[in-house]
């Protein structure tokens, strides 16, 4: 496929997401997402003030811009209260404010509005291309006051609906640029009608009964009808079925949900259309080599960090740096902390990128996570002001001002701490490779030999001479008296050099006696005794002397072969380059002798293993934090500062360069000139260069990000693009920001929800109609099902860029909350810690016998109330933070409903609904609308039970779905720190063969089986595939493992110090992947004191890694363990300083610890 296939085919998706929503198609059925304003003009429920009980007209209301809608005096009737009664668009009202709210909060995205012009026509002969919108929005606000009565607020501008002529443009085959309505009001009313012919016959359409637009005009309406869509085309080809390419002017005034923030995407794409896009082919093509091992290790000189990071996160930002990446981030393993340290090292490089979510959240998670660096950043999203972006660049403008104006600026920052850090490393890398090497374990063997030796004298020698060792390790240690015992062989010789020709012959020798008076009385090596010396020899045999000598070498032979006797032989007299017998040298002496030798050799290397190493890179590395934000603050003012006194730009629009220092005084100029905010589109069009000098980094959604008119559309204009939550957006939003960058860095997880949305689908299509059960959804119409198939752009950046897996959990303090995700999504690859505390059921199962009806668990629901109204009075959780889950949107209304009436007596509980910080709020969502909250607190409402004729209807709804165990899976990892189950059925009766709802199946089951984790531990650690033994242990059955005799050393010594009605000494605990190697346990209090580890032989022979070696500490460190951590090498040393020293601080660590309690 080419590009501009490719494009078309992209552009065709966007628009066909158009028409499923109000923008191409208002129903005004009473499930639907908007309402015809004559309807509740007709019902007498429009007021001019709150208390008034005389209705006004619609034209009253609207002249007014504020009024009111009152259901305070509808009567309570049998007819009022029926779905097509008086009251029931009280409930349809609150549906759209509850839908526009959770738009505005999550997404910054404005989508109410009231609906002008209405047209209708048939954009095809196919009744599904039947259209009846509005051509013109105003934005609105309704604010619920309570008692159903609701105060409305219509603002001024007037807003062209550019989707519905886009989408009518491209069935045309015809181009539409993005248009406005410039400064028109309501009352421009012949301007207004000629402007909307003139934009008519650009695509093609004739605009027939206009003069309806003049009743518009004048703010008189009549009622109109709702249809199902097929319906209403069917009606209109009936009796227009020779009218196509015309639009019928429609008298209606509506107001509800629409969503126009993709005209701008759309307005992009027109412009996409005739630029040089063969870039899509690029990147379309681009894939991944899986075979290249691009997980090395990095310097800390490579990069900046301003906050702390794992060794994942640090892989993925450098990565991120020099390739286009995807992150591949499950959840809570702290995405947001790799973008923050990303767009960190991107304004130190004094690069520019783009940074894309469409979630409000996400975006000021990381604006708020960079700290003074987000004076570089510019942050917004569709439905944020003119005034704060122009109070923004006014505050930068100042802060420029003030850099110039400052003398004492410290120009000598430098970034040292990378560099001693990298140095610090390479220490540790270099010590244990020391000990990989044959004279490293060597040194270990021999250390722990002499650890139970007293103090020996040593010898010295040449490091070089050093290896010689490894032939004679063995011969040093078994036959530990050798070297001793060949010296006094030496001696009773009589001779002062080591006599190697003389040894050779003891052995092979049948004539030994005359061989030994030669030697000793002739000094010579032979065993002819002449004549003449006889009787010499024959008294020599029968000295003492010779008794004394040939016992010692009959013994001496018989202990030791030749062989070895003259390989240590040879082995003295290569280390110290000599014959001469040394006195007093013994085995132990040279064991003793090339342990110091082999120290003294790495001295530094062994004081700085000695010295806390672990703490020394810790607290430097918080150092470099604190620093790398100086120097990235001062570098990017500096770069700043320099453009402005010197540098220049190209203005695009003359083709000249053009001085920044100009363009700044100019700005000055303007903000002092300025009593309240300039318009966007006016600050960028006439200040870009400096706004993209100011600004490196550009925050905001893709609607904002892709909009021409603030950020003219150009290649490769920025170095990065940075996506989060990338499985959420779909890949048809990003194109026109994929153009605009050369390297693309993309977020998210594929086992969490695609950009579809199961009841967005239901609410603007399916629940058009009045009663649709679960098990016909997938009865829906093609465009439903298609749009189900729409790619995210997550699923775009697969395979095609490096990949990153973030592995550390931060976000859940009990590892059982993640356990389930981790081992049925994650293969249990994320690293997740053990507690340190007991948390008695992390999960709780609240069981109750709830009937399900009309999609609703009024007992489960109830349950949840009175579960929230525990939590708030409970003074140790009252100030926990909430969120509420649900499985369906009905039972997610009925909840917020009762919580909201709950609300007006409850003081806490109206703090929590309504008056935290956005991410703190209590929340009522479906599993639909959850991904990217997190809370202290989960609440489930399972809904699924039988109904009142006491039937169990297997429909799960969107967990039957595809991607229901996606749904399932954000919305189990939500709860940072307890999670209830509030459930009416057992997982057993649940049948189907639907993943999702296989996958409900077994967390419920694994829930119920946490209810008694001793009793199923098998259970779980079969479900898990994992350990999961935790807490279930006492004194008296804890079986110990041991990984070396070191550790048993240091177990023992330890053990000495404990109270054994107190504490108990584990071994080998599991946690984070890995096990501590000792963790004294307080089996009263059920939790860890302190964890010892004990780096022997694996520690030293094992390859050097920081992840395994720095930050898997780090990061338990950081989930409350305490870690103290001895050597072998400073366990087995002589002088027992550090060891004498580790002791004393586990004292000092039980006695902080009890001090505490």
């Amino acid at each position: 496929m080419n590009s501009n296939e490719l494009l078309k085919n992209f552009k065709s998706r966007l628009l066909n997401s158009n028409k499923n929503s109000g923008i191409f198609y208002n129903s005004f059925l009473p499930s639907a997402l908007t309402i015809d304003f004559k309807q509740l003009e007709k019902l007498g429920l429009l007021r001019s003030n709150r208390n008034d009980k005389t209705p006004i007209t619609l034209k009253e209301a609207l002249n007014n811009s504020s009024f009111y809608i009152s259901f305070y005096d509808v009567e309570l009737s049998e007819d009022n209260l029926t779905s097509k009664g008086t009251l029931s668009y009280a409930k349809h009202i609150k549906k759209i404010i509850q839908k526009s709210k959770t738009q505005s909060n999550e997404k910054n995205i404005n989508v109410l509005y009231m609906g002008l012009y209405f047209v209708e026509g048939c954009a095809s002969t196919n009744e599904s291309d039947y259209f009846r919108a509005p051509l013109v929005l105003k934005k609105i606000a309704i604010n619920d006051l309570g008692g159903s009565v609701y105060n409305v607020v219509i603002e001024d501008e007037l807003l062209l609906n550019n989707s519905l002529f886009n989408i009518l443009a491209l069935k045309n085959k015809k181009q539409w640029e993005f248009k406005d309505l410039g400064d028109l009001m309501l009352n421009d009313k012949e301007q207004i009608i000629e402007k909307l012919v003139s934009y008519f016959d650009i695509i093609g359409y004739r605009l027939t009964d206009p003069q309806n637009f003049i009743n518009t005009s004048n703010l008189e309406f009549e009622n109109t009808k709702g249809y199902k869509r097929d319906e209403a085309g069917r009606l209109f080809q009936e009796n227009n079925n020779k009218y196509f390419n015309q639009a019928f002017c429609l008298n209606i005034c509506s107001f509800g949900i629409y969503d126009i923030a993709s005209s701008t995407i759309l307005s992009a794409y027109n412009i996409l259309e005739n630029e040089d896009i063969s870039f899509l082919d690029d990147i379309f093509k681009e894939t991944n080599d899986i075979l290249e091992d691009f997980d090395n290790d990095y310097n800390e000189s490579d990069f900046v960090n301003v906050s702390s990071l794992d060794f994942t996160q640090k892989n993925a930002v450098i990565k991120s740096l020099s390739n286009s990446t995807f992150i591949f981030g499950p959840p809570g393993t702290g995405k947001s902390q790799v973008i923050v340290n990303l767009l960190a090292n991107i304004i130190n490089q004094n690069k520019t990128a783009l940074f894309v979510t469409e979630k409000k959240v996400a975006s000021k998670v990381v604006y708020d996570k960079l700290h003074n660096l987000n004076n570089f950043t510019l942050m917004f999203h569709n439905n944020d002001s003119a005034s704060i972006i122009f109070e923004k660049i006014k505050k930068m403008y100042n802060n420029v001002i003030d850099y110039l104006n400052n003398t004492n600026t410290n120009s000598n920052l430098n970034d040292k701490e990378s560099i001693i850090l990298d140095k610090y490393y390479d220490n540790v890398k270099k010590y244990k490779e020391l000990f990989k090497g044959e004279m490293g374990k060597l040194y270990l063997s021999y250390l722990k030999y002499l650890s139970n030796i007293n103090k020996i004298d040593v010898e010295i020698i040449r490091y070089n001479n050093l290896n010689l060792f490894i032939n004679v390790s063995d011969l040093l240690i078994k036959k530990n008296y050798l070297v001793e015992e060949l010296n006094f062989l030496h001696k009773l010789l009589e001779v002062q050099l080591y006599n190697e020709e003389l040894i050779n012959e003891i052995y092979k020798n049948n004539l030994l006696s005359q061989l030994l008076y030669n030697f000793i009385k002739k000094h010579k090596n032979k065993t002819k005794i002449n004549i003449f010396n006889r009787r010499k020899y024959k008294l020599f045999i029968k000295s003492e002397q010779y008794l004394e000598l040939i016992s010692f070498i009959n013994k001496f032979t018989s202990t030791y072969s030749n062989n070895e006797v003259i390989t240590m032989l040879k082995f003295i007299k290569g280390i110290f380059n000599s014959n001469n017998i040394i006195s007093n040298l013994t085995n132990n002496v040279l064991i003793a002798s090339y342990c110091s030798s082999f120290k003294n050799e790495f001295a530094d290397l062994f004081l700085f293993m000695s010295d806390d190493w672990f703490n020394k890179i810790s607290n430097l590395s918080k150092d470099k934090i604190n620093n790398n934000k100086k120097i990235i603050i001062y570098n990017y003012f500096s770069y700043i500062v320099k453009k402005v006194k010197l540098g220049n730009y190209k203005d695009d629009v003359n083709n000249l360069e053009k001085s920044y220092k100009t363009l700044f005084n100019d700005l000055g100029r303007k903000i002092a000139n300025t009593k309240t905010h300039m318009r966007i589109s006016t600050l960028f069009k006439n200040y870009l260069p400096l706004l993209r000098l100011f600004f490196p980094v550009i925050i905001g959604s893709p609607e904002i990000i892709s909009d021409s008119k603030i950020l003219p559309l150009k290649r490769s204009n920025f170095d990065y693009a940075i996506f989060d939550e990338a499985s959420q957006i779909f890949t048809e939003k990003c194109i026109p920001i994929l153009y605009r960058a050369k390297k693309y860095v993309i977020s998210g997880d594929d086992k969490q929800l695609a950009p579809t949305s199961f009841f967005k689908m239901k609410s603007d299509i399916l629940e058009e109609s009045l009663e649709i059960e679960e098990d016909i959804i997938n009865q829906v119409n093609y465009e439903v099902k298609e749009a189900m198939k729409f790619e995210s752009l997550l699923d775009f950046a697969k395979g095609r860029f490096k990949t990153s897996m973030l592995q550390y959990h931060y976000r859940s303090k009990n590892k059982e909350l993640i356990d389930f995700s981790n081992a049925k999504y994650y293969e249990n690859k994320l690293i997740v810690s053990k507690q340190v505390k007991y948390v008695k059921w992390p999960i709780e199962l609240i069981e109750v016998n709830g009937i399900r009806e009309n999609r609703i668990n009024i007992e489960e629901a109830n349950t949840v109330l009175e579960l929230v109204r525990f939590i708030l009075s409970n003074d140790k959780i009252k100030d926990k933070s909430i969120g509420i889950i649900t499985f369906n949107s009905e039972q997610q209304s009925f909840i917020l409903d009762l919580l909201e009436k709950e609300s007006a007596v409850n003081a806490d509980l109206y703090i929590n609904l309504y008056q935290k910080e956005s991410g703190e709020e209590l929340f009522v969502k479906s599993i639909e609308n959850v991904q990217g909250d997190e809370r202290d607190i989960i609440i489930f409402s399972v809904g699924f039970s039988y109904d009142k004729t006491n039937v169990f209807k297997n429909y799960f709804g969107p967990l039957a779905q595809v991607n229901g165990e996606k749904r399932l899976n954000v919305a189990i990892s939500r709860a940072k720190e307890k999670m209830y189950v509030i459930k009416s059925i057992n997982s057993s009766i649940i049948n189907s063969d639907k993943k999702g709802v296989l996958d409900f199946k077994d967390f419920l089951k694994y829930c119920e089986l946490l209810k008694e984790p001793t009793k199923y531990e098998k259970e779980l650690e079969i479900m898990l595939n994992n350990e999961t033994k935790l807490f279930n242990i006492d004194k008296d059955d804890y079986n110990q493992q041991f990984d070396s005799d070191f550790e048993v050393e240091v177990f023992d010594e330890i053990n000495k110090l404990l109270d054994k009605d107190h504490y108990v000494l584990h071994t080998q605990v599991p946690a984070s992947g890995y096990k501590i190697d000792l963790a004294i346990y307080d089996y009263l209090k059920k939790q860890y004191v302190l964890a010892v580890e004990c780096d022997g032989l694996t520690f030293h022979s094992s390859v050097f890694s920081k992840q395994n070696d720095y930050d898997r500490q780090k990061y338990l460190e950081n989930r409350g363990w305490k870690f103290i951590r001895i050597l072998s090498t400073d366990w087995w040393d002589k002088s027992q300083v550090v060891r004498k020293r580790f002791i004393t601080n586990i004292k000092s660590e039980i006695k902080l610890y009890e001090e505490e309690l």
